[in-house]
């Protein structure tokens, strides 16, 4: 890696997945109304403020990797949403069953999702 605080950002985010990925496979409905599924008109205040909260924290996380120049130029919140878009997917086929969190497949999409945004 060119910049080695560029490792902070992707630590952080790799982190953000790997939980994203357990709580998939241990708790699918979660998951799946939380992230997978647009229930927004239904959820109550606190899902909502929840899931506000995570957005924040994950854009704090992506704007901390553009200062560090380790994350592409250009709005945060559309890379935190090509991120989480990515990481979507590996999601997916954690909550379908088709995927274990430990898999190929999920180191794969996690390493996909930094290059997508990746200076």
């Amino acid at each position: 890696m060119r910049n080695p605080d560029a490792r902070a950002a992707r630590a952080q985010l790799t982190a953000v997945a790997h939980g994203l990925l357990e709580g998939a496979e241990h708790d699918t409905a979660v998951v799946k109304l939380g992230l997978l599924e647009r229930l927004d008109a239904v959820l109550d205040d606190e899902s909502r403020k929840t899931a506000r909260e995570f957005r924040i924290v994950l854009e704090r996380i992506v704007a901390e990797g553009k200062a560090q120049n380790s994350v592409r130029t250009g709005a945060v919140e559309i890379w935190a949403g090509v991120w989480l878009a990515t990481i979507r997917h590996a999601l997916e086929k954690v909550v379908a069953g088709d995927w274990k969190a430990g898999d190929t497949g999920v180191r794969l999409v996690i390493d996909a999702a930094w290059k997508a945004i990746s200076a």
